[in-house]
């Protein structure tokens, strides 16, 4: 099943990056279960991606701590959805809630950066065959962070190594 996912047809990716953006102005319910969908779709995306490459690459690269963050990403999202979901049309949020969902919202940037640039450099190393500095892959990494565009040109790349 997670190979398959890998293989994930590019309109696909497309549509799902943007069917958030299209349900925001709906309901609170169905927008919040459209992100936690969103969310682990590209999350299981992401590690086939990442474990795919990783085979095909002579340098060793530590692969648990991608894995880590980014079940603590999904779940992070999860959990954020369901409350958002469920609390709403209520703006009384208690005092102690804030600090947490202000340190929510850190981890959630740095995480996305840390996977996206993992991924990035993962896809120069296994493309240039050898250990990369910044410069390598800082294409593929603005390409990965404007995602419903970037992935139009990183796509091909991805799956051509993934085939090759």
């Amino acid at each position: 099943m997670i190979q398959s996912i890998s293989k994930t047809p590019l309109l696909v990716l497309f549509v799902v990056s943007i069917v958030p953006l299209l349900l925001i102005e709906g309901q609170p319910g169905l927008w919040a279960f459209t992100i936690i969908i969103c969310s682990n779709f590209f999350s299981i995306w992401a590690y086939s991606i990442v474990k795919h490459l990783n085979k095909k690459t002579k340098v060793k690269i530590k692969f648990s701590k991608f894995t880590l963050v980014l079940i603590l990403l999904t779940v992070y999202v999860t959990l954020l959805s369901i409350y958002f979901a469920l609390t709403f049309p209520d703006y009384d949020d208690p005092k102690w809630l804030l600090p947490i969902i202000i340190i929510g919202q850190m981890f959630l940037a740095w995480s996305l950066f840390y996977i996206i640039g993992f991924m990035a450099k993962l896809i120069a190393i296994v493309d240039l065959k050898r250990n990369v500095q910044f410069i390598d892959y800082i294409g593929y990494l603005v390409l990965l962070l404007f995602f419903p565009f970037g992935i139009w040109w990183v796509y091909p790349k991805i799956q051509s190594l993934i085939k090759a």
